[in-house]
Formats: structure tokens, sequence, C-alpha cells
């Protein structure tokens, strides 16, 4: 089931996309993209996929070592005195550029931005959640500049900032930096993203809940949750692996009225779909015919809710749309969780205090280690 949208609109897809629906697929492409090896990725999709973690993971999997930052940190202090002792001699060197590429999301100003791609020059650079990011129509043109096909591509800051000099990052620098743009919708209709779309490669993520199902379990915790999820799979709109989470938070506030449960069954059309499965389920013998089976049903909604809508044509719709899931995406057999717990994750470091706020949001552009 799901929500198809229409490829082209401006709410949609470009009509070069490429649909992917596995996860293992995205994770190549993620890993390639880091590796330097996809020089302009667009990774399109609704939300609640997992697309940003995906390539975040794939960044950091390419950051170099410890043992490289501490050789690179060790040459460059080396060049520096050797720049002193012979200045003529030493050609002049950029700082090194830092840890595994710059994953950033929403919006920034176009000169914080211009100030960590040249931190991060030659590094992978991610602008996940990029819907309010491309709304400045300065930043969708360096993104564009960024997107250009030579090796080489330049990146310019046109008016002198004392916050340029401050940091010493010069107005314009070049970069071979690969680009990944994350969006959940793209506008074909705009001539910025027109130019960006026809040297990228464009994927369109539309994974089914099969594939959601397999991909929570390499992470998730709660075998309770877990098996709600499988059980309901037929009957959920699009993906969004954020249920489980948001199911588990609830669960552990305990408030009574509020159960967990329901944080999934939301996420199903209505309850007009539930009591189908519920219904077909049930042995033919507990009613007597199938046209009792759907009598029931019909009462049974009309019980709950006067006005919804409970025919014979909307049973078979929905017995159609379940039965149609079931065969055409096999669900898959039920996984036991490896861990019970939630992963262990350390708290990252605030900003330093006495920054301005332009100096904290530059701060907040570096992936913590």
């Amino acid at each position: 089931m799901g929500i198809q949208r229409q490829r082209g609109s401006k709410h949609g897809y470009p009509e070069t996309a490429h649909i992917v629906r596995e996860y293992t697929t995205l994770k190549n492409i993620a890993e390639a993209f880091a590796a330097g090896n996809i020089k302009l990725l667009i990774l399109l999709g609704g939300p609640g996929k997992g697309k940003g973690q995906i390539v975040k993971r794939a960044m950091k999997a390419q950051a170099p070592t410890q043992d490289d930052q501490f050789v690179l940190a060790l040459s460059q202090s080396l060049e520096n005195i050797l720049a002193r002792l012979a200045p003529a001699a030493v050609p002049q060197l950029a700082p090194p550029n830092l840890g595994p590429g710059l994953y950033l999301k929403g919006y920034v100003s176009p000169i914080s931005f211009h100030i960590a791609a040249y931190r991060h020059r030659d590094a992978p650079i991610c602008i996940d959640d990029a819907d309010t990011f491309f709304a400045d129509a300065q930043l969708r043109e360096r993104t564009k500049h960024l997107s250009e096909t030579d090796k080489y591509k330049l990146q310019a800051h046109r008016t002198l900032s004392k916050d340029l000099i401050a940091e010493g990052v010069p107005q314009e620098f070049w970069t071979t930096s690969p680009v990944c743009v994350i969006r959940n919708v793209w506008d074909s209709t705009d001539h910025i993203n027109q130019a960006i779309e026809s040297r990228g490669t464009v994927i369109v993520f539309e994974p089914t809940w099969a594939e959601a199902y397999v991909y929570i379990g390499e992470w998730f915790w709660d075998q309770e949750i877990y098996d709600y999820l499988w059980e309901k799979m037929p009957l959920l709109r699009e993906p969004d692996i954020r249920l489980v989470r948001k199911a588990h938070d609830t669960k552990m506030s305990n408030i009574p009225g509020l159960p967990w449960k329901s944080v999934i069954d939301q996420h199903i059309a209505d309850h007009a779909h539930i009591l189908v499965a519920e219904y077909l389920a049930k042995d033919i013998q507990t009613f007597g015919s199938e046209e009792q089976r759907i009598d029931a049903w019909i009462a049974a909604v009309k019980a709950r809710d006067p006005k919804a809508a409970a025919s014979r044509a909307t049973w078979h719709r929905y017995k159609n749309e379940i039965e149609d899931f079931m065969f055409s995406v096999r669900r898959p057999d039920r996984i036991i969780l490896g861990r019970d717990r939630p992963p262990e994750e350390r708290r990252p470091f605030d900003s330093p205090l006495g920054v301005d706020i332009e100096s904290e949001q530059r701060a907040s552009l570096t992936v913590r280690h």
C-alpha cells in the first residue's frame, strides 16, 4: 500500500529518476557517494524512510582514521615550521579539511555554508532535509556550482565579510567535494533545479513495508512493538520507520488512555480497514456464510460510526487491497530482534560559551565523531 506521488509534477519526482525499493541498494548508493564515485546524488522520497541516516553512516564509514588524521596534522605542522624558516622554498598549503565530510540539515546562511564547505573541501557534502535549504535562491545557486561536472569546482562568496577574515576563509576556493541533496519533493519547473537535476544521479526511494520491517530489525530493540508492526503490516499506509520509536516513547510514558498500539493503528487508513482484516482472519463457521461475514462487518463499522462508509463495495475494495499486498509483497518471516535495549549514545559536545549565533551555527555543521 502507500501513496504514489505523481512523477514530473511540481511536488513530485523528475522523469529521469531511478526508483529504488531495497535498503541494500540504497546503502550501496550511499557508499558510492561517500567514496566519491557519485559526484552528485539527488535522493528523494517521503519522510520517515531513514534516507539521511543511511547517507550519514556511509560518510562516517569513509572518514579518515585517527592515525590518518594524526599524520595529516603532523604533516601540516611540519609544513608550517618549514614555511617560517624558508617562506620562499615552501608552497603555501591550505589547511586540511575536517572529519568525514559535511552533513547539515535544514537551513543555514549562505556565508555559513561557504565557510563550512571550505573547512570540508574535497570531502563529501550532504544536505539533508533540504526543502528549507533550497528555498534560498543563493544556496540553490551555490549547490548548482558544487554540482558542476568539472573535477575542481569553484565556490565564491562575492561580498568581503569580517567573518571570512576572522575565520581565515578566502572569498573563492576550489573543491572536489561530491554532493548529496536529500529532499521530500522536487520542483522541476525551477531553472536552477533543472541544472542540478541534469548533472546528477536522481534516486527516488520508495521501500515497501516488508523492506522497512527488515531494516528496522537491524537496530530496534522492543520485540513486542516489532511484532505488532509485523501483525498490522498489510494495513499500514506508506512506510515510516519512525513509528516504532514513537510507539516505544509512548509505551515508556505509560499514560492511562494513551496506548502505544494507537501510534501504529493511526497509520492505518481507517478503522473499517482494520475490521476487514480481523473479519477475514476469522473462520467462515463463525458467520455461516461469506455474505453474513460482510453483513457482520457492516454492522460493526456502523455501530462505531453511523456516518462511516460501509458497504459491500467498500468491503471488497479493502479486501482486494489486503490480498494484493499479501500476494504482491510477501510479508517477511517474523524476526527475533538481536537486542533488548536502545543502543548507547554519547552526548555530543555543546558549543563554547560566549559565541554569537553565526559561530554557533557553523559549529553545528560539523559531524560529531
